[in-house]
């Protein structure tokens, strides 16, 4: 494989930032989003007296207290009005260019810790950085759930290089961006699913070791190794079909699923395509691509920590969908 020289690089992800920039340019002369004039109100307020009131106590500002809400994305908006000196409305404009810009690097870097082919970490800061549900949310509104999706490939970047480099310093940037991650959005409960994949991926390791040393005749065959990718299609496949069910872990799961605008009616087939089209319009062209993905990572030989780990996750995040 042909190396690509470090100058190209920089200049595609240079080129990717523009690109960022250009998709982020404003159609209408002032910002959007109902909640984004409800918090510049709490960020002009925050400005004049110089503190939040609305934080009654230290749980309020990540949202954990009643009638409370994360609170970073004002004082992220806030801090930047103060450091330039502009209204809030122009620092509402500027934060979320900065959040794509985050998104650039922050998808980059976890590129190259999943794989060493640089021309994987330049696709995937391209299809991260202008994927549509981080595009629509950073387009001049106020940062809630775009700085907690900028911030997570950094958190994912610094949690898969703990498992290799295991130091203190690791260890306090991941607390650190957890802490403003829990601050952004509620949706940070999502890291645990994280963590607990994390622990199976570790058990699931050990368990596998423990059986190649029991019946290693049944883990030298070929018809093992080829059957593995279809187990775990069909673990996929399962995890979505449960999903999609009605059992009470999920309450009522398909209800918004069963009226769109391409299908309407009951049965799983119409909320299987509803919620494609659903997820096309968030992820973009992650939606084919995970498919492929999933059976790339599946069939790679000499697979590390990062395979099972991508796959694990992907299947616990599943039933977050609806999120």
């Amino acid at each position: 494989m042909r190396k690509i020289p470090k100058n190209t690089v920089i200049c595609l992800l240079f080129a990717i930032v523009i690109v960022n920039f250009i998709l982020r340019f404003p159609r209408i002369p002032h910002e959007v989003g109902l909640d984004s004039f409800v918090m510049h109100s709490l960020t002009d307020a925050l400005l004049i007296k110089g503190h939040a009131d609305w934080v009654l106590n230290p749980l309020g500002f990540f949202g954990f207290y009643p009638l409370s809400y994360p609170s970073a994305g004002m004082f992220y908006v806030g801090s930047i009005s103060a450091v330039l000196g502009t209204d809030t409305e122009l620092a509402t404009f500027i934060g979320p260019l900065f959040l794509a810009l985050i998104g650039v690097f922050g998808s980059f870097l976890l590129g190259r810790e999943l794989s060493k082919d640089i021309r994987f970490a330049l696709f995937l800061a391209f299809t991260l950085s202008t994927a549509p549900i981080f595009l629509n949310f950073t387009l001049w509104e106020t940062p809630t759930r775009s700085l907690f999706m900028a911030l997570t490939p950094f958190f994912l970047f610094f949690f898969m290089r703990f498992h290799k480099e295991e130091n203190i310093l690791t260890i306090i940037i991941m607390v650190l961006i957890f802490i403003v991650l829990l601050a952004s959005h509620r949706l940070a409960a999502v890291v645990l699913l994280v963590i607990m994949a994390y622990v199976l991926t570790l058990v699931s390791i050990y368990i596998v070791k423990i059986l190649k040393i029991v019946t290693p005749q049944f883990f030298n065959q070929d018809r093992y190794s080829k059957k593995i990718p279809f187990l775990m299609f069909f673990l996929v496949l399962l995890a979505i079909f449960v999903l999609l069910q009605k059992p009470i872990l999920f309450g009522e799961p398909i209800g918004e699923f069963e009226r769109g605008k391409l299908f309407e009616g009951e049965g799983y087939l119409v909320a299987y395509g509803n919620m494609a089209v659903s997820l096309a319009r968030s992820v973009g062209i992650f939606l084919p691509l995970a498919g492929l993905g999933l059976f790339s990572v599946m069939e790679k030989s000499n697979k590390d920590f990062e395979e099972p780990f991508i796959i694990i996750l992907l299947l616990l995040l599943i039933p977050t969908l609806y999120l």
